[in-house]
């Protein structure tokens, strides 16, 4: 399997690689692949690694070890720890909103490590971080899971679809009405506040992944600025006050249950009436326990709530090029 860039399809077909449709991505049959496709090689936990383990039958190789020493901080062990007791109260997900800085990506990823009974991992973030992702999980162990790292706009290649339902599709809208999500273990959403417009195509794809998923979590310093911003939330805002929210409809009934200023506008769209009030009730919802033997929703801090810890802290991110740079 191949990661081509759509500008380099045609070297990729002059090299005798072809496009396999069904599965969204370019192979290439032989025993050797040549010097020109070498750049575009399948990355490890790539969506084209794991289309070609399936392909060729393979199975799930055996756990990878910690190719690092990362040791978590206090702070992070609190919100592994959060984040099982949500799991064990069986409320559908876990926002972790920690400030930037603080390791959210090492936190998430021990927690599902801990998670012995999951096993297929979905990783959704923006393009940037997916190489960060990658060697966090190479450094950690990836604790033999069947994981796949993908960035956000290419969401679509996850869902299966008819060839007569595919002729149809005009857009990735149309591939999530109509396309069939599948069913995983764990799915985290990193920098998750790109969801945020419930009417991008990119939200309805993460939406119906949620629908099937086991567990989510939701990673993001920057959740949203008002209700109506939390759409991506509503399994979870839901669960917390014993209802349900299947879609985006579900969410606004439910808003209007809490009456959370949430109204129609003059031209059928929902608008926030902007009450304080209404952010810190929502703000209670997710960071507070409910009772003394209930688990929160979600767990924020800021570098100044933690002692030793600076309040600016900068760190150096890999990056990862791209299979055209690579070329």
């Amino acid at each position: 399997m191949l990661d081509v860039p759509f500008a380099m399809r045609g070297i990729a077909t002059a090299s005798q690689a072809r496009w396999d449709a069904a599965h969204g991505v370019f192979v290439f049959e032989g025993r050797e692949l040549p010097p020109a496709l070498a750049p575009f090689s399948a990355l490890p936990y790539s969506w084209e690694m794991r289309v070609q383990r399936e392909l060729a039958g393979q199975a799930l190789a055996r756990p990878a070890g910690a190719a690092g020493t990362i040791q978590l901080r206090a702070h992070q062990t609190e919100a592994v720890r959060a984040i099982a007791a949500a799991r064990a109260a069986k409320l559908p997900g876990f926002l972790l909103a920690d400030d930037v800085g603080l390791g959210k990506t090492i936190t998430a990823w021990q927690a599902i490590r801990d998670m012995a009974d999951v096993s297929s991992v979905l990783i959704v973030c923006p393009l940037a971080v997916v190489a960060h992702w990658r060697r966090t999980i190479q450094a950690m162990g990836d604790a033999g899971k069947d994981i796949v790292v993908m960035n956000y706009e290419r969401l679509g290649k996850l869902f299966e679809v008819s060839d007569a339902a595919r002729k149809k599709i005009k857009s990735k809208k149309g591939l999530a009405r109509a396309g069939t999500a599948p069913e995983l273990d764990v799915i985290v959403f990193d920098e998750s506040h790109r969801c945020k417009n419930p009417t991008t195509a990119r939200s309805k794809l993460a939406a119906k992944l949620v629908a099937n998923a086991g567990f989510c979590l939701w990673l993001s310093a920057t959740a949203g600025q008002n209700p109506l911003e939390l759409s991506y939330l509503a399994p979870l805002l839901a669960h917390v006050t014993g209802a349900r929210a299947k879609d985006l409809k579900d969410f606004e009934e439910w808003c209007l249950a809490q009456k959370l200023g949430v109204t129609r506008g003059a031209y059928g769209k929902w608008e926030w009436s902007g009450a304080r009030a209404d952010c810190e009730r929502v703000r209670a919802m997710l960071f507070d326990a409910p009772g003394p033997r209930s688990s929160p929703a979600g767990i924020r801090r800021r570098p100044e709530e933690i002692v030793g810890w600076p309040a600016l802290n900068r760190m150096l991110t890999p990056i990862e090029l791209d299979a055209e740079g690579r070329a």
